[in-house]
């Protein structure tokens, strides 16, 4: 089964080691991050070369600020969708019914991304989603 990680910003690091597993594991291996810029990117030059050394890996990255134009494969100074993820995926010939979704978003992002993969057919079973941004999602943290 195709495996498609998507994280933002500091969610980052809650998918390394899932995406590690998964390049050694998964046939195909589909990475979406979006944050700030790619200098702020953490990790990016280590994902880089790991997704890349994956026969059917797929890195893309998305930067809502890339000021210095820094040139980055595969990176695009656009917001993340699911619009944007389900055009790649779908371009890349990946079978919606049968693929694994890890998201590790903000609430709003995340909700807005699994809405869309739903919409398209997307097994809600098949979404898990790790929220962060708790306050704005409205779930108490016991804080």
């Amino acid at each position: 089964l195709p495996l498609v990680v998507v994280s933002q910003g500091v969610g980052i690091t809650a998918v390394l080691g899932v995406l590690e597993a998964a390049l050694s594991t998964r046939d195909q291996v589909w990475f979406f991050h979006c944050d700030y810029s790619p200098e702020k990117h953490a990790f990016r030059q280590e994902i880089e070369a790991e997704v890349k050394a994956h026969p059917n890996g797929k890195p893309f990255y998305f930067y809502s600020h890339n000021d210095s134009q820094v040139e980055v494969p595969h990176g695009s100074n656009t917001r993340l969708t699911s619009a944007v993820i389900l055009s790649a995926l779908e371009e890349g010939k990946v079978d919606l019914q049968n693929a694994d979704f890890l998201l590790a978003l903000h609430a709003t992002t995340g909700d807005e991304v699994e809405a869309g993969l739903e919409a398209a057919t997307v097994p809600a079973t098949a979404i898990k989603h790790l929220v962060f941004g708790y306050f704005e999602h409205g779930l108490d943290t016991g804080l």
